[in-house]
């Protein structure tokens, strides 16, 4: 991310580079796939837009290893009322929130440390599947304030086959906080 392009007809630097993609639009030509170049016209090679249902839980990392998401946080989030860090009610303010599911995929419970890290004052929860926050009993635990603008839900353990649903959201009401990045860790296996 943030990597510097050479734009002519198309990306053109770092032609070893397997993370860039470019096509042409005016045209049914496509350029390059990553480091597979001169791809105009080759009959082996096909242009597809994909973009992942927010909705589709995403495996846990394995044992020892993370998952990242970022995202941000602004007035065009949808809003819910979100629960206290205790998981009680908290009625009647509304916050701008994104979600994130993950999955236990494997056939035996995970460990897992959830840590956010906000640009402003952002607030961390975890909910049962499904994603109904509105439901008592649904939130299983949130953090406000871990050091400084990050937020931290630890050492919970995920039943195989069990959905999370990660809500990124936000401490004070209608706010929009923008950029945030949330790291979902598996513990080693003991």
């Amino acid at each position: 991310m943030g990597a510097r392009i050479l734009r002519a007809d198309c990306d053109a630097l770092d032609l070893d580079d397997p993370q860039r993609l470019c096509w042409h639009t005016n045209d049914d030509s496509d350029w390059r796939c990553g480091a597979n170049v001169g791809l105009q016209g080759d009959a082996g090679w096909e242009r597809v837009v994909m973009q992942r249902s927010a909705n589709v839980p995403i495996p846990l990392a394995a044992p020892g290893a993370a998952l990242e998401f970022a995202g941000s946080i602004d007035a065009s989030d949808a809003l819910f009322r979100r629960a206290r860090e205790n998981c009680t009610p908290k009625p009647t303010a509304e916050y701008h929130y994104d979600t994130f599911v993950v999955v236990n995929d494997t056939a035996v419970d995970q460990v897992i440390d959830v840590e956010a890290a906000w640009a402003g004052d952002g607030f961390l929860l975890l909910y049962r599947d499904p994603f109904a926050p509105e439901v008592a009993g649904q939130c299983i635990a949130g953090d406000d304030d871990f050091g400084a603008r990050g937020s931290r839900v630890a050492n919970r353990t995920i039943a195989p086959g069990q959905i999370v649903h990660i809500a990124a959201t936000t401490f004070s009401a209608f706010a929009a906080i923008g950029p945030y990045t949330i790291t979902v860790s598996t513990r080693p296996a003991p």
